[in-house]
């Protein structure tokens, strides 16, 4: 938990069954910078063979991801 309204947003590098942590979004307010680094992280594990996830992504970061596609 991020001592704030609920849990923090963290980052996960999934391949099968297997998730890794990779770490949390602390203190981000969601903007295009946010977003871009995380579609190259997308980008990078994909390259991999990997995908990446978030666990518990606030309704705006999901928005803002919807927005830019």
């Amino acid at each position: 938990m991020d001592g704030g309204d609920g849990p923090e947003v963290v980052v996960v590098v999934v391949h099968g069954d297997v998730e890794v942590i990779v770490g949390p979004v602390a203190g981000r307010q969601p903007d295009l910078d946010l977003v871009d680094r995380l579609a190259r992280l997308q980008l990078a594990g994909r390259r991999l063979g990997r995908s990446i996830r978030l666990r518990h992504p606030t309704p705006e970061l999901c928005q803002l991801i919807e927005l830019v596609g």
